[in-house]
């Protein structure tokens, strides 16, 4: 990290290099980002007068930063846990854009329109909705046009309506097209140009928090699209292409990417013979090519994916999963099962080497537990430890729920369920929530589904790992549907709901990752909470441990920076008054969820 000196709009300190996690599913990407802002949001607030916090898009150049004013004390741990799985401190050299208006740029500041009133917006027009489509095809035509995105959030000043303030720095004037985007993904706003003074004025929160979130979700789409245009295994120094095509030993036939006949033939006619070409083309550069469509064009970036994602995959990977495993808290049961099956996978694989008889074993799973027991962090694991062994070729994980199985009509679940154990063919397919699968009604779309997923097992025997999770009474139901289920799941493996100490350990650790100890009388009182909450539907876990420490640092961050308090008293040690229960934790319920008494 490295302080800087000069900004529009004063002082940037702490400015940390991020790097956006891709991400191209818009209902997922939009809740993680949701979560990201509000996380920047509060933090901003809870600042003294005068601080602020945000993050940078440069958009010519694909890079980010997070950054904070000169009198806050930011940590990459603080930044790591406001982008939670939308970005991670990355490590280099910060090299932000520190002076919006240098070199002539215009610097507008998005002001809410006077009359408070939002912006029209035709709902007849498709592209005119938020979609994840339009909020790319926006930060495309920002990246065109060189511009700069700065977010800020801090305490509002007397007679704000805001905490937050959004600029866009651009080498020349905002076009229409632009201003039109940014008041459909900022509704209620318009840009107003800054004359590069400054900051500007801030924006209503839900205007602020709404917009920013959709701004960063496309961010991660777009580096989604830039990790198939540039994957980080290929260095683009080797390539030396002058119109004539590329050294020999720089050379992989497109022949490899089993492209379509009409695919494969366009490209050759236009003269593009290797992969490391292909991918340096744009989707706007393939359609210009004769007889090229767009599923000519998404073909092409599908088997350019797969092929890179190979190619990674088969990179030697060190890891000691077994020794990761090991190193989670509880999950007594899980590890000395996995263990077992860890233990036999290196025999077969042995064995194999030495010429002797292949051992059959077929592996499906069944993860049965409560909420935030750890169920998809291990499956993950297992996914990695089987491929490590050589029982799986790729160390992927397919995550499927109902939505991905069971379709609206009778007759196309079937098609769902063989396109979906296509993609998971290698792989380790994890069905979450399985007995969602199952309707109330017999003979309905559920045992379709069921009948379907135990057809492609069979087919798919030697080629894919099958875990189905979920609550323990709950898939019992969901086994009994099916006689020929069970039968091709022979593991079933519990998750035990954690003790109060083990959570009063997991809450240790969730502090830790985010630069925070814990009292010896805070940890005391997490036991205490976590035996309060056994009892209610609401607490789960890990999850609820990590809401206890964030809503814990939030409460931390009031006291020690609220008020009159300032970095002078950052200890970075969290006290049992920063611990209560989170929002929506206050009411009993009934049933008990993920804790041992």
């Amino acid at each position: 990290m490295t302080d800087k000196n000069n900004s529009d709009n004063g002082t940037l300190a702490n400015v940390t290099p991020l790097s956006l996690i891709p991400c191209d599913n818009y209902l997922d990407g939009g809740a993680l980002s949701c979560g990201a802002v509000m996380r920047l949001f509060r933090a901003g607030v809870a600042l003294p007068d005068g601080g602020f916090i945000g993050f940078q898009a440069e958009l010519e150049t694909y890079k980010t930063f997070a950054f904070s004013s000169r009198d806050v004390y930011a940590a990459e741990e603080d930044f790591n846990w406001i982008f939670e799985k939308c970005a991670a401190v990355s490590p280099g050299a910060p090299g932000i854009k520190e002076d919006l208006a240098e070199e002539n740029r215009v610097v507008y500041v998005l002001t809410a329109v006077k009359d408070g009133s939002p912006v029209p917006v035709c709902r007849n027009e498709t592209e005119a909705l938020p979609s994840g489509e339009f909020l790319l095809k926006m930060i495309r035509m920002m990246n065109e046009d060189g511009a700069v995105v700065r977010v800020c959030v801090g305490k509002a000043p007397d007679g704000a309506e805001g905490h937050g303030k959004i600029m866009i720095s651009l080498p020349q004037q905002m076009t229409l097209r632009m201003r039109s985007m940014l008041s459909t993904v900022f509704p209620g706003t318009e840009a107003v140009a800054a004359g590069g003074a400054g900051c500007g004025g801030y924006i209503p929160d839900g205007m602020f928090t709404d917009g920013v979130s959709r701004m960063l979700y496309a961010l991660m789409r777009n580096s989604k699209e830039q990790e198939l245009q540039e994957p980080e295994y290929i260095d683009e120094d080797i390539f030396d292409f002058d119109g004539d095509g590329f050294d020999d030993w720089q050379f992989t036939p497109i022949d490899e990417l089993d492209l379509s006949v009409r695919a494969l033939n366009s490209l050759k006619r236009a003269g593009v013979e290797s992969v490391e070409q292909l991918k340096k083309l744009s989707d706007e550069d393939l359609m210009h090519i004769r007889h090229f469509t767009q599923r000519c064009v998404d073909e092409v970036k599908e088997k350019l994916a797969e092929h890179y994602r190979e190619k990674k995959a088969a990179q030697p990977d060190n890891t000691d999963y077994m020794a990761m495993l090991d190193g989670m808290t509880g999950l007594a049961e899980a590890k000395e099962q996995i263990g077992k099956i860890a233990a036999f996978a290196k025999m077969k694989k042995a064995l194999s080497e030495r010429g002797r008889r292949d051992l059959p074993l077929t592996l499906n799973m069944e993860f049965v537990g409560n909420p935030g027991t750890g169920k998809t962090t291990v499956a993950r694991i297992v996914a990695r430890i089987l491929y490590q062994t050589g029982i799986l070729p790729c160390a992927d994980v397919i995550e499927a729920g109902r939505a991905d199985v069971v379709a609206k009509y009778v007759g196309h679940t079937a098609a769902r369920v063989k396109e979906l154990f296509q993609r998971a063919q290698g792989k380790l397919l994890f069905i979450d929530e399985a007995y969602s699968l199952v309707d109330c009604r017999e003979n309905d779309f559920g045992d379709e589904a069921i009948h379907a997923i135990v057809q492609e097992m069979e087919n798919n025997r030697d080629k894919t790992v099958v875990i189905f999770a979920g609550y323990p009474d709950k898939m019992a139901e969901f086994f009994n549907r099916n006689p020929g289920l069970r039968s091709r799941v022979p593991f079933s493996i519990r998750f035990e709901d954690y003790s109060a100490e083990e959570m009063a350990q997991i809450a240790d650790l969730e502090a830790g990752k985010r630069g925070f100890g814990i009292s010896g009388d805070a940890r005391e009182k997490i036991i205490r909470i976590c035996k309060e909450v056994s009892a209610r539907q609401t607490a789960g876990n890990g999850r609820f441990c990590r809401n206890l420490v964030e809503n814990a640092i939030l409460c931390y961050a009031s006291r020690v920076y609220g008020e009159d308090g300032g970095a002078d008293n950052a200890d970075c040690i969290l006290t049992d008054t920063d611990f209560i229960l989170p929002d929506g934790e206050t009411e009993n319920k009934k049933t008990r969820i993920g804790f041992c008494a």
